[in-house]
């Protein structure tokens, strides 16, 4: 299975059409082929850098980084922000 991304926009408006059969076996074939003919997408990644806040514990687990992104803490030896998915490497 190809991994594309497509936007949520185009694919309603590439799905809210009338029909040109009754069968529904017909119509989900043209769907699917309208889907197949939208572009794929290559989202822009967010930059982001950690913020050390030094000892501050979240229960038994210590997390002393912060992202400045989504402020989801975690480790900054993380290239990337496990909650918000901001790339790491080389901050803002």
């Amino acid at each position: 299975m190809n991994s594309d991304l497509i936007s949520r926009r185009a694919a309603i408006d590439a799905t809210w059409f009338e029909p040109s059969y009754t069968d529904p076996l017909n119509v989900l074939t043209e769907v699917r082929d309208r889907l197949k003919a939208l572009p794929s997408a290559q989202p822009e990644r967010k930059k982001g850098k950690w913020i050390d806040e030094k000892f501050k514990p979240r229960g038994l687990v210590y997390h002393p980084y912060k992202c400045n992104q989504c402020g989801e803490h975690s480790e900054a030896d993380s290239n990337f922000c496990p909650n918000c998915g901001a790339d790491m490497r080389g901050g803002e």
